[in-house]
């Protein structure tokens, strides 16, 4: 396996078996998707053997990774027409751009809408939180989102506050426009993945995450490359939109044997 940047589009290639590649390949897109590029290639052009089910299983399973993270197209250079109707078949397919040839994938991958992002660093230190707020407010009045200003502060706030409480490295805010949808993404250097607690009405703490999960139409995590996370939600950029990117609060943890899952 390969991984290697091209102007804003991220490209990693595959070589050899698909049982023996496909679950390093699955965690290589995950951290692909986390560092924002405008794209992501994933050339299938190396890959041999037979499109083993539970290879092609994660292979596919990126495609709800970008039904719920708007704004990254991912496309799949895949020549081999068995692996190529394999992964057609998967659940959410229609979220990738499927092609046997790389110029094909990337006209479709041109057809993709594009998201505008504002992004900014921040120190893991008190008063980041606010610098998170101000930011997201200006942002949202200058998109004419201003219906979603208190909430997707909010979001940004308890995300911001639990990388602080929790990982205490150095931050990345960014918000990202795609559509009707808006993601704002905290990225730390910590892999431990947030968790939703029981509320303790004895306690003043503790809430940031269920608040997250009760404003948003979706949240999650994507591991990244250098061994961090980056902790994201997903809010309609106007009224409520028609269709949620989800219908399940989703977590993605680092674990490579392991699957999305919903949280209940």
């Amino acid at each position: 396996m390969h991984r290697h940047r091209v102007g804003g589009t991220e490209v990693v290639s595959l070589h050899g078996p698909l049982r023996d590649v496909a679950e390093g390949a699955h965690e290589m897109l995950l951290e692909s998707l986390a560092d924002e590029p405008a794209t992501v290639l994933c050339d299938l052009s190396g890959v041999t053997g037979p499109p083993d089910p539970a290879g092609v299983g994660l292979l596919g399973a990126v495609a709800a990774e970008v039904r719920q993270w708007p704004g990254t197209a991912v496309g799949v250079i895949c020549p081999r027409p068995d692996l190529r109707e394999a992964l057609a078949r998967q659940p959410d397919s229609e979220h990738l751009v499927i092609a046997d040839r790389r110029r094909r994938v990337l006209a479709g991958l041109a057809r993709r809408p594009r998201p505008t992002v504002v992004r900014t660093p921040l120190p893991p230190v008190a008063r980041s939180a606010r610098a998170a707020r101000d930011l997201v407010a200006r942002t949202c009045l200058d998109w004419e989102c201003s219906a979603q200003v208190g909430a997707a502060t909010l979001v940004v706030s308890e995300l911001v506050t639990n990388a602080m409480l929790h990982a205490g490295t150095d931050l990345s805010v960014s918000l990202a426009r795609c559509g009707p949808w808006m993601r704002l993404a905290v990225r730390d250097a910590n892999s431990r993945p947030p968790q939703p607690q029981l509320v303790d009405t004895s306690q003043v703490s503790g809430r940031g995450m269920l608040l997250v999960a009760a404003v948003s139409e979706a949240w999650g995590v994507l591991p990244t490359s250098d061994g961090g996370k980056v902790v994201w939600a997903v809010l309609p950029a106007g009224a409520r939109a028609a269709h949620r990117p989800t219908t399940a609060l989703h977590q993605q943890v680092r674990s490579t044997s392991r699957r999305p899952q919903a949280l209940g």
